[in-house]
């Protein structure tokens, strides 16, 4: 036996050489950012839904507040006359000069003001919009039906909570409702 073969490493025991250690290095490096990658997304997605469900939560419960009002406080909580067609408030808005008896005004501020608490908790930066149109007729397009309250066969109830996400984007979410 010469001395170089005894010297010999047999193939199965000499482990891996430098270049293969590279390459596995850079193949699991890629795939870990990969998935880190997706994990981000997939924060940023949980948290807009999260902020969807709360905006939709809160426009919701305001028609739903609105829904259980007497015909004449729905356009009343505007601050708006019988005169007006068209009157909104929004939640940046101070409450408005209401009219009616004691326990009307004290009903409508507090919905107002738990509004506007909702939306500045939940959404931080966030502004509903509480806008009342007097219609008298469906609108078409050659006629958009909007009457003075007092001449009004229903009321159009739109809620709007509007945000912005993480990202800089602005999102919005919009209920309806016909009061009657």
């Amino acid at each position: 036996m010469t001395p170089t073969e005894s010297r010999r490493t047999p193939r199965a025991e000499r482990g891996y050489s430098l270049v293969e250690v590279l390459v596995s290095a850079g193949v699991l490096g890629g795939v870990l950012l990969s998935i880190s990658t997706m994990f981000i997304a997939g924060t940023q997605s949980v948290r807009s839904g999260r902020d969807l469900t709360r905006a939709t939560t809160i426009a919701n419960s305001a028609v739903e507040d609105v829904l259980t009002l007497p015909y004449e406080l729905v356009y009343a909580m505007t601050g708006a006359d019988r005169t007006a067609e068209t009157s909104q408030w929004t939640s940046d808005d101070p409450i408005p000069s209401l009219s009616g008896n004691m326990d009307d005004v004290l009903l409508m501020t507090e919905m107002l003001e738990s509004w506007r608490e909702q939306v500045q908790t939940e959404l931080g930066d966030g502004l509903l919009t509480y806008r009342v149109d007097g219609i008298v007729r469906l609108p078409s397009e050659s006629d958009d039906g909007l009457e003075a309250y007092n001449q009004s066969t229903f009321l159009r109830v739109t809620v709007t909570v509007a945000w912005t996400e993480s990202r800089g984007r602005r999102r919005h979410v919009v209920f309806e409702a016909l009061v009657t």
